[in-house]
């Protein structure tokens, strides 16, 4: 009889899994990839938290986005701040209109692995912070999504939200089946359009409240 029910279990955690929309990744992630960004740069990842700052354009959207512990982490003894920083860069393609994402709002973001930068936190310590540059986010706080409409970044988006993503399939697999097919411009739920691509780089603006992060 237990084993019986400890079947079922299994195979109800499975299913559940399976079906988890905007999977994200842990703190440990971010950490370890903060660790040795050479060996995770290009790599998808997911992660959600809070936005602390952010800048928007025509162009791009930049948020400072701060991923918290998990309930069990301090509980273990896990040697750590608590929380860690992500940097996010979002190309809107051009796309005047503003997204609407403020600091407080919780976002998940679907994310390839750009760099690190060393930045000085409020009392002039040196801080490495993790650069993502997203394919796709979904505000929580409004309920929208924005994402890129090229293959495969589409594909991928969507098997993110449909809860595939990182357990049916990985992302080699969205990519490699993807990796011959056409081109798409499906119709965003989010919005912009795919207008060509400025050269123009502007620096991440830091709101001057916030003092967990400062300019170089």
């Amino acid at each position: 009889m237990k084993r019986l029910l400890w079947i079922i279990a299994c195979a109800g955690i499975a299913a559940c899994n399976s079906l988890m929309p905007y999977k994200t990744q842990t703190l440990e992630q971010v950490q370890a990839i903060s660790k040795a960004p050479d060996e995770f740069r290009g790599q998808l990842v997911a992660f959600s938290g809070e936005v602390r700052g952010f800048t928007e354009d025509t162009q791009l959207l930049r948020l400072v986005v701060k991923i918290e512990a998990p309930f069990y982490y301090h509980s273990a003894d896990k040697q750590a701040s608590g929380y860690e920083l992500l940097l996010i860069s979002f190309d809107k393609k051009g796309q005047p209109e503003m997204m609407g994402i403020d600091k407080g709002h919780t976002v998940k973001i679907l994310a390839r692995v750009a760099d690190v930068e060393t930045r000085k936190n409020f009392i002039g310590d040196k801080i490495t912070v993790l650069r993502l540059v997203a394919l796709a986010l979904t505000d929580r706080t409004t309920g929208l999504d924005f994402f890129r409409t090229e293959t495969p970044a589409w594909q991928l988006y969507l098997s993110w939200k449909a809860g595939r993503l990182f357990f049916k399939e990985q992302p080699g697999d969205v990519e490699k089946r993807f990796a011959t097919a056409e081109p798409t411009t499906p119709t965003p739920t989010g919005f912009w359009t795919d207008t060509p691509d400025s050269t123009e780089e502007k620096p991440i603006v830091y709101d001057e409240e916030e003092t967990f992060v400062l300019g170089k």
